[in-house]
């Protein structure tokens, strides 16, 4: 059998910069405004997250500028009297601003007004279900950014999110369907499992555009003939033909999101079965995709540690680049190199 292994170590003093939190702020639609649009914003008070640049996205979408307004919402009822004349697009809690005052004296204010609302979770803190149970209460339901998608999914009743999860969504009926007809939002919920009726080589059309895979693709296609007849390895080809669909953007999204924690739940079983590097480099992109951040976390601190190991590594079995923008590289020789900056970068 054709056999390829890596290996390196950890730099010292590998930096782990964390992002620096927002502020609170409502994003109001202004027409022919010179002011600048919320990614400028944030680029201007240090850094950019996900959830903030697909807002940024849906705004643009409606062919407005945007503009953002820094400010108490202690009483939204009185502030907002200001704003009587806006159509209120889209609103952001802080989390040091997430108490009671906000919900019970804004009632008013949720009521009247549609907004997509972003609560955002400070570091270390868990997700506070009743905050979901007070906005549905006024008619909103609440949802969870998936990165992988760029699109908003439902948070399923009586679940929390991943307890790294640093922002959740909610919106009323209304405003879901107009992000869900523009591709912002899938009534689909990632934790619904589904059959596995997938051709299983799909994931050879997907891996063989990227450089990394074009590398490695003959030695991975006589891995796939020498081990037809493992059944963990024709189950391991599901999960990676199934994260195949989920990145084809001519598939609806709730079909892509489905077929994304179809992915996910098939590389969990897989990895429980025989925890092998590529098992779980790939596993590594497909939370990552899915917005498990936590679980990434974990999975890439255990990558690392495995790299850190004198043993050599085997990467004759196939796997998922961690990101899309390592996928995009070409490691030329330096496999070893390209594997262990792209998950210290993740």
């Amino acid at each position: 059998m054709n056999h390829c292994q890596i290996n390196c170590l950890i730099p010292d003093g590998y930096p782990n910069v964390a992002a620096p939190p927002l502020a609170n702020g409502i994003f109001l639609p202004v027409v022919n405004s010179p002011c600048p649009g919320p990614g400028v914003w944030m680029k201007q008070n240090g850094g950019s997250e996900p959830e903030i640049d697909f807002v940024q996205t849906i705004l643009e979408s409606g062919h407005q500028g945007s503009k953002l307004i820094d400010m108490d919402l202690t009483n939204p009822d009185v502030i907002m009297k200001d704003f009587s004349g806006y159509g209120i697009d889209f609103i952001r809690i802080g989390a040091e601003g997430r108490d009671d005052n906000i919900l019970n004296r804004g009632v008013s204010f949720f009521t009247t007004h549609s907004p997509l609302i972003m609560f955002e979770i400070l570091q270390g803190n868990f997700f506070r279900p009743e905050l979901v149970h007070a906005f549905k209460s006024m008619g909103y339901d609440s949802y969870r950014f998936i990165p992988g998608l760029e699109c908003l999914a439902p948070i399923p009743t009586g679940n929390d999110p991943d307890p790294y999860c640093s922002n959740a969504f909610c919106c009323k009926p209304d405003r879901a369907a107009m992000l869900e007809k523009n591709g912002f939002l899938t009534h689909q919920e990632t934790e619904t499992d589904s059959d596995g009726n997938t051709d299983p080589t799909l994931w050879i059309n997907y891996v063989q555009q990227f450089p990394y895979a074009i590398r490695l693709l003959r030695m991975w296609k006589q891995y796939l003939l020498e081990n037809e007849g493992d059944s963990c390895w024709r189950l391991y080809q599901e999960a990676l033909s199934s994260y195949a669909i989920s990145r084809m953007t001519q598939v609806p999204k709730a079909d892509r999101l489905q077929a994304l924690n179809r992915a996910y739940l098939v590389l969990r079983e897989v990895v429980r079965r025989n925890p092998t590097f590529s098992r779980l480099m790939s596993l590594s992109r497909v939370v990552s995709d899915i917005g498990y951040h936590k679980q990434k976390d974990i999975v890439v601190e255990h990558l690392v540690r495995m790299m850190e190991m004198s043993d050599p590594i085997s990467i004759a079995e196939p796997f998922l680049a961690v990101s899309s923008r390592f996928e995009q590289i070409d490691p030329e020789q330096e496999m070893g190199k390209w594997c262990l900056s792209s998950l210290l970068e993740n």
